[in-house]
């Protein structure tokens, strides 16, 4: 065998180890979200049975229809979404804020002020849950729903400080330099120029705040909130009990939400002018 044919053969053995790796991989993230939508559909008799199907067994939308029926779920569903949502608009005002003057002005350890912003993020949630549960006894606000918005807030910032960082780092500063010869304050010329330059990343920012709170149980179960992820924990029971199809419908419709917000908002991205 020549050359040429061993180097044609080398080149599609490794295109077929590519190929097997890609394809192992779809499997190993799709396969379980291919699993919890397929016994959404299925009967409880089918799932205790102990039968395992993936292609072929009756459906039954005995799930959804009790889901989609559940006022628990609808009240869980409209908790999240104001948590997350104002969490989210108030984390990246602020963190935005903070990353446009890490990233234009210049101060004494100002990298380790940075460093000890995404520190926080590492907390343990049980250092912020002790002081908070006091707080909120005291009040008499236990249960509220927007007794999560200052520790939703306190968890996203790091992370958007850090993110958002880096966009605007990537951004000239002699277009703002520009604005202010030409008369702009230094507020109109982040208004002007850099927050229409850093929308892209504004807004993937929020998307990842907006999915990380909207999934949040650990604040919410402890502080008796009723939010979506809550309502579906609550279904847990012992194995034989518990409603396995309604749980996964449940699971499915957690899921969907954040999943089709974020797709919408990625294809609207890509057609956000940048002024550069």
């Amino acid at each position: 065998m020549d050359k040429k044919a061993k180097k044609v053969l080398k080149g599609k053995f490794s295109s077929l180890i590519v190929i097997l790796i890609g394809a192992l991989l779809f499997a190993f993230i799709f396969l379980p979200i291919y699993y919890i939508v397929t016994m959404s559909i299925k009967s409880q008799a089918h799932v205790i049975s102990g039968e395992f199907s993936l292609f072929f067994f009756d459906i039954s939308f005995d799930a959804w229809r009790e889901t989609l029926t559940s006022e628990s779920i609808w009240n869980g569903l409209w908790g999240s979404m104001k948590t997350a949502s104002i969490s989210t608009v108030i984390a990246v005002i602020i963190g935005t804020l903070a990353a446009y003057g890490f990233s234009r002005y210049t101060f004494k350890r100002d990298d380790d002020l940075l460093f000890f912003i995404l520190t926080q993020r590492m907390l343990p949630p049980i250092a912020i849950f002790l002081p908070y549960t006091l707080i909120w006894r005291y009040l008499d606000i236990v249960g509220e729903w927007y007794n999560l918005i200052i520790p939703y807030v306190l968890i996203s910032i790091p992370i958007t400080v850090w993110l958002m960082h880096a966009y605007i780092d990537n951004i000239p500063i002699e277009y703002e330099e520009s604005a202010v010869v030409e008369g702009c304050s230094q507020f109109e010329a982040f208004w002007r120029i850099v927050l229409p330059n850093a929308l892209p990343g504004l807004i993937m920012t929020a998307m990842f705040n907006f999915a990380l709170l909207w999934n949040e149980i650990f604040f919410a179960l402890f502080f008796r909130n009723r939010t979506l992820p809550v309502e579906v924990s609550a279904g847990l029971q012992y194995a034989e009990i518990t409603p396995w199809p309604s749980l996964s419908a449940q699971g499915v419709f957690l899921m969907v939400i954040p999943a089709t917000f974020a797709f919408y908002l990625q294809k609207r991205i890509r057609e956000l002018p940048i002024t550069f």
